[in-house]
């Protein structure tokens, strides 16, 4: 589960520090108890280039660990991963503090745009329905950041300053599906 939060913040130049709380007497368990998982101070890079942006890029990356951690039966069929399908996470509280955001597209030529995006905590993820699997949680942190960004980037004033409304469509053209 950290591996792939770590994945969805991958490219971020900085993570800030993880901290992780879990029942241990669920460490075995088909439904892993996470009491509380802290990232402070991410610093996360949102690009947009011609391919799409990075942010996609991360949805790719979520896809391929899971297929990386697919079990080969023996006759060599690779089946559902091993981590999601034997191990499902109740998250009590995911939160993500002090995250800065640097986003650079073609529209603000060159120029990056750093902005603090707001804390994001999301409780109880998996509780009513027996659970998550670490790429439903990895997917469901990607898309709040999406969105977080999104939300930003509609208000950033120093965005349109320097690439003007040219430049804020082209980052929201990566934000707003």
């Amino acid at each position: 589960l950290v591996q792939l939060l770590a994945v969805v913040l991958g490219t971020a130049p900085r993570l800030g520090e993880i901290s992780v709380a879990l029942d241990p007497a669920t460490v075995r368990a088909p439904i892993v108890i996470v009491h509380d998982i802290t990232i402070d101070s991410p610093v996360i890079t949102y690009e947009r280039g011609k391919g799409g942006t990075n942010l996609d890029a991360i949805q790719r990356n979520i896809a391929a660990y899971v297929s990386r951690s697919a079990p080969v039966s023996p006759g060599g069929d690779t089946g559902t991963p091993a981590t999601d399908a034997r191990r499902k996470f109740v998250i009590e509280k995911l939160s993500i503090r002090s995250a800065r955001v640097t986003m650079t597209t073609a529209g603000l030529k060159g120029q990056g745009v750093s902005f603090d995006i707001p804390d994001i905590e999301l409780n109880d993820v998996g509780k009513g329905r027996g659970g998550v699997t670490a790429s439903e949680a990895a997917n469901l942190v990607a898309s709040t950041l999406i969105s977080r960004i999104a939300q930003k980037v509609l208000t950033n004033i120093d965005l349109l300053r320097k690439g003007g409304v040219e430049g804020a469509m082209d980052a929201l053209k990566g934000l707003l599906r």
